[in-house]
């Protein structure tokens, strides 16, 4: 237990800076700050009954994790939402210079919404009503995979971030285009959507932590009846979002596929706590088992798919029949180890020591959190900013599960959002004199 506490002594003292530099707990970077101490907390109450296996603890596991998830969280003492945050500050953009980007977001989100609801919510039924497991489900949509249609319609729904942080800002830093908005918002669901067409918890879960990290970066600088507008959306959103969760939640590990004879706020709590404590066993494996790696395959496989057309290199193929063979063994030695399987959550620390050696792991964490102190040191307030901040206190809500942009659609999730941050940066470059202008 002790040991499964060493993380604790660097988010503490993190966010208690945290606190002393904003002056205010209720800003981004506290809260998640906050909910990342009460993850690892609840990761050391889960070592003293794990959900799989008897209690394994390491060491070093720790203390390596415990400095990857410094370097991770350190750039949040620099992220401007402070009392340093200017009330005016996304005011020299114009609104209305958004719109013609915007009503393309609407087009393709809401497609995407409409082809994946359209059999989202027969396979939640259908599910819940015992007719078919979520392998079933699972199956069905590996077979649709060579589509062309769907692969359009995914990288449609790939944009629903974007639509998601720009409705949101339309909604509070505009008095126009009400429809537009909502337009945006439902859009923004359709990754909620193509999760649920599988049965899957993960993508709930990703939709509620995007959608709380863009309130909270843009709250503070609304109105007063901007936030009340909006604290009554989020309730609404949260409240039919939790429905499916909850319900697959109990049909999982309570109805014919029970998977845990333990409580529903026991399951519930230990799928956001189980990350840093099966990161145990991860470690252990990777440093003293000769584990094979997959090459940037579970992290980044759009960049080892272009990496081996350009280069004529193997690593994709090598990393599938690895990736596969684990899949089926479920890796002997985190049984012997934890009795776990390999498939648990295991931080996104732990997803890159899938991919890497674990010295490169932790430069990789390294050089990622002096990027990112050097970006928001460099950044003012303005929304470019606004869409930066919402990238890096994503990864850090979703670090205790993993990697928040593994996969190759989640690759083309963080490209368009780099994208996004690419094009308002050039947007308010051009509208330096604007800053004085009235509020739309």
């Amino acid at each position: 237990m002790l040991v499964q506490s060493i993380p604790l002594l660097v988010l503490l003292p993190l966010l208690i800076a945290n606190i002393c530099v904003k002056k205010r707990f209720f800003c981004t970077s506290s809260l998640v700050l906050f909910y990342l101490l009460c993850s690892f907390s609840g990761a050391v109450f889960l070592c003293l009954r794990p959900r799989t296996g008897e209690m394994f603890t390491d060491c070093g596991a720790m203390v390596f994790l415990s400095v990857c998830i410094f370097f991770l969280c350190l750039p949040s003492l620099f992220y401007r939402d402070g009392d340093r945050m200017s009330p005016n500050s996304l005011r020299s953009l114009d609104s209305e210079q958004l719109v013609p980007a915007a009503k393309i977001l609407a087009v393709l989100t809401l497609s995407a919404f409409v082809y994946f609801a359209v059999d989202a919510i027969p396979s939640l039924l259908g599910f819940l009503g015992g007719g078919l497991s979520r392998h079933d489900f699972r199956q069905i949509v590996s077979e649709e995979e060579g589509s062309l249609f769907r692969r359009v319609m995914s990288v449609f729904n790939a944009f629903s971030y974007c639509a998601i942080f720009l409705g949101i800002y339309l909604m509070g830093f505009s008095k126009k285009h009400g429809g537009l908005v909502v337009a945006l918002l439902v859009g923004g669901a359709s990754s909620l959507m193509s999760t649920l067409k599988m049965v899957a918890r993960g993508g709930v879960v990703e939709f509620l932590f995007f959608l709380f990290v863009v309130i909270t970066v843009f709250m503070p600088q609304m109105s007063q009846r901007a936030r009340a507008m909006l604290r009554k959306c989020a309730i609404l959103a949260m409240v039919i979002v939790l429905v499916p969760f909850m319900a697959i939640t109990a049909k999982r590990f309570f109805g014919s596929e029970a998977e845990s004879e333990e409580s529903l706020g026991y399951t519930i709590a230990s799928y956001f706590c189980t990350g840093p404590y099966s990161f145990n066993a991860t470690y252990v494996v990777a440093s003293e088992y000769d584990m094979e790696l997959l090459g940037g395959l579970s992290t980044f496989p759009a960049v080892a798919y272009i990496r081996d057309y350009l280069m004529g290199s193997s690593v994709v193929e090598t990393g599938q029949i690895i990736a596969n063979e684990q899949k089926e063994t479920g890796r002997p030695e985190f049984k012997e180890l934890c009795g776990a399987f390999s498939g648990e959550f295991k931080t996104v620390v732990g997803t890159f020591a899938w991919d890497f050696p674990l010295p490169c792991v932790a430069l990789i964490f390294l050089v990622l959190g002096i990027s990112f102190c050097f970006l928001f040191v460099r950044s003012g307030d303005a929304l470019s900013s606004r869409l930066l901040g919402t990238i890096y206190f994503f990864l850090l809500m979703m670090s205790p599960i993993g990697f928040a942009y593994a996969d190759r659609h989640r690759n083309i999730i963080l490209l368009f959002l780099i994208i996004g941050v690419a094009y308002l940066s050039r947007l308010e470059r051009g509208c330096a004199p604007c800053a004085d202008r009235k509020s739309p």
